[in-house]
């Protein structure tokens, strides 16, 4: 004998339509389908007066009828609530994914703009210390410019000062050129006097 299987019963049936409350009346459609969606037009003890989503309308049983969605309907609609929860989720990670790939791009441009801005911080040090210092030299520039004047000054005066000495100089000599001169004139003209003199003296004894 082959192995046995263990199976389970479907609830999958069809159920007739008829055109009249009871089995003695013709069925309409032999094969409404578990599941299948309807409008009750009105309740009668064991039947029901139904019309389907195709417009056709007729009685079944009222224990074939239920006012909820069967089992295998409602799970069908939480495996399409799952598949979509799924989907969702699959959508937010990728999302997620995409802003912790961000973050990170993020995190490393802003230490690259540190990284920047500690070298634009140290070069705006250096800018500024280059700055004092040429503050510095200006001064120190015009410290020299106003020495330089003062010395310049001392110079033209020390100069002034030089010239009229030697023109003090040059006056004195000429002054006693001048009187050498004269005293040679005088020399040359009052010894022959005293000579003549000496002379008539010499006579007279």
């Amino acid at each position: 004998m082959a192995q046995s299987q263990t199976g389970y019963v479907s609830d999958s049936y069809f159920v007739p339509l008829r055109r009249g409350k009871g089995t003695e009346y013709k069925i309409i459609r032999g094969a409404v389908k578990t599941g299948t969606k309807l409008e009750i037009v009105a309740e009668d003890g064991e039947w029901s007066e139904v019309i389907l989503s195709g417009g056709t309308q007729g009685w079944m049983r009222s224990q074939y009828i239920v006012k909820q969605p069967i089992a295998r309907m409602q799970l069908d609609s939480a495996k399409a609530e799952l598949q979509k929860a799924r989907e969702s989720q699959q959508v937010l990670q990728e999302r997620n994914d995409a802003l912790t790939a961000e973050n990170q791009q993020l995190k490393a441009q802003m230490t690259e703009q540190g990284a920047t801005l500690e070298d634009t911080s140290t070069e705006l040090d250096e800018i500024r210390r280059i700055a004092a210092s040429s503050v510095d030299l200006n001064k120190r520039h015009e410290e020299l410019l106003n020495s330089h004047q003062l010395l310049q000054t001392r110079i033209d005066v020390l100069k002034a000062e030089n010239s009229r000495y030697q023109n003090d100089n040059r006056q004195k000599w000429f002054f006693y050129g001048a009187a050498s001169v004269l005293l040679g004139v005088i020399i040359t003209l009052v010894v022959p006097l005293f000579k003549r003199q000496k002379r008539h003296s010499e006579w007279l004894n």
